[in-house]
């Protein structure tokens, strides 16, 4: 079967039809996107995981739609959040490297939604690649990238140098940083009239996993074994897995403090909507990718495509959901902008990744993308991914492929031989690739050079060495 460019939802020739053009309906909820980085889906409750990290987010899923096989469109930051805002794989929008650009030719969700009469705001607590220098702030009227205090250059957290000079460093902004930075925006224009679309993009979960004082002991990590945790991390260059006797299981804990602390404040952060904001109200919680803690050979994220590091959460509630639901079938986060139209109660988008509602019972073929992304980092595992139903397809920059069945083999451990009824994965993802090019060279793309403190901002985050 022949994959055509409007099938995948890549024909660039039908952008001006994207935007959600603006319905006749009594009252517009606000919609509000919550991303979480660096959550993997398996490490919530409401997703089976055995510890506590995420009571308010269990409750709040059991309000709306918890969709169970949710993926990114990649296994790191830039490439999947573009997937987000754009409603394209990253074979088509292109942002897939650290110089990358949003191309100009690629509507966005926010745009859609600004066009529909809505007030458009971003909170980004990623100083890295959540930002207006990567093309992510057309469509917002104000786009906050978020930071936290001056600490020292060899401070344990997660930092960022704060200015040209490369000699002094500021905190990333911890989750309360980010809810307190959301309701106060709230505060300061509750005069302003109209639905309002919020983006907001909390960090706490990347490594370094330095949860605040009390969240590690949670999870069985004592205080003086802090500063253990962080020379754990450091050894993790080159996302290989620590040799440290515990070490993979302290900074698992460490990750789930953060979580846990992540949870509390968006349950803050929601509670401070609901008194907030008049009206119907639309809310997404989702992830931009996962987390390896050594399931695959390595650590950290954005070398591979399997299911540790690109399966995420995706909770729904509110707007036109009247009753609790889980969707089974895998579905992609390109989908997500036409899914928070049809939510709204606004017309949906076309040329874009579909609704993840309707047939929800229909398994859907899903892609996953990654590129070599970060200078001085060990190479790419695999470049592209197919998930079709319970069959998930690998293949390696090379062009080799590997499949796993997910239903009998969810940690992708035992590679199968491929059948006849396979090699059509492998013919799909060629046709996708060649439909996707077109679509790319259409929107156009743009890129920066590395700058001497581009680049220092991406080691302090681990993305370069």
């Amino acid at each position: 079967m022949r994959i055509g460019l409007a099938s995948l939802g890549f024909m660039v020739t039908a952008l001006g039809a994207m935007a959600c053009a603006r319905p006749i309906v009594p009252q517009l909820p606000h919609v509000v996107l919550i991303v979480i980085d660096t959550l993997r889906a398996d490490h919530l409750g409401a997703y089976g995981y055995g510890r506590a990290t995420s009571p308010h987010l269990d409750e709040f899923a059991r309000r709306g739609i918890r969709f169970a096989r949710a993926h990114a469109a990649s296994s790191w930051t830039a490439p999947s959040v573009a997937s987000i805002l754009t409603g394209h794989y990253p074979a088509v929008h292109g942002v897939d490297r650290s110089t990358s650009v949003l191309a100009t030719g690629l509507p966005t969700m926010p745009e859609a939604f600004r066009a529909a009469g809505y007030r458009t705001a971003a909170y980004s607590a990623n100083p890295a690649f959540v930002t207006p220098e990567m093309g992510f702030a057309r469509g917002f009227d104000r786009f906050a990238v978020l930071q936290g205090e001056d600490v020292p250059a060899n401070d344990p957290g997660d930092k960022v140098q704060a200015d040209q000079s490369l000699k002094r460093f500021v905190r990333v902004a911890a989750a309360r940083q980010v809810t307190d930075a959301v309701l106060a925006d709230l505060d300061a224009h509750a005069n302003e009239t109209g639905p309002r679309f919020l983006y907001v993009h909390y960090f706490d979960p990347h490594a370094a996993y330095v949860p605040p004082p009390g969240y590690a002991e949670r999870f069985g990590v004592a205080p003086g074994d802090l500063a253990r945790a962080d020379r754990q991390w450091k050894a993790m260059a080159g996302l290989k897995v620590p040799t440290e006797p515990d070490a993979v299981t302290r900074l698992m804990a460490l990750y789930d403090g953060e979580i846990a602390f992540t949870d509390e404040q968006i349950g803050r952060l929601l509670d401070g909507l609901a008194t907030r904001l008049r009206g119907p109200l639309v809310v997404a919680v989702t992830a931009d990718h996962g987390e390896e803690f050594g399931e695959h050979g390595g650590m950290l994220h954005g070398r591979t495509l399997f299911e540790e590091q690109v399966r995420v959460p995706l909770l729904l509630a509110g707007g036109s959901i009247a009753a609790p639901a889980v969707v089974d079938a895998p579905v992609s986060l390109v989908g997500l902008w036409a899914t928070l139209c049809e939510v709204a109660g606004l017309p949906l988008p076309t040329g874009i990744g579909p609704t993840l509602l309707g047939n929800a019972a229909r398994p859907r073929r899903v892609f996953e993308d990654l590129e070599q992304a970060h200078p001085g980092l060990p190479p790419i595992v695999h470049r592209r991914a197919i998930v079709d139903g319970d069959r998930k397809l690998l293949q390696t920059p090379a062009g080799a492929s590997v499949l796993f069945d997910l239903a009998g083999d969810s940690e992708e451990r035992r590679p199968l031989p491929l059948g006849d009824a396979d090699t059509s994965l492998v013919a799909t993802l060629r046709e996708r690739d060649g439909a996707a090019e077109v679509a790319r060279q259409a929107a156009g793309s743009a890129t920066t050079g590395l700058s001497a403190a581009r680049r220092a901002q991406l080691e302090a985050l681990g993305y370069a060495q």
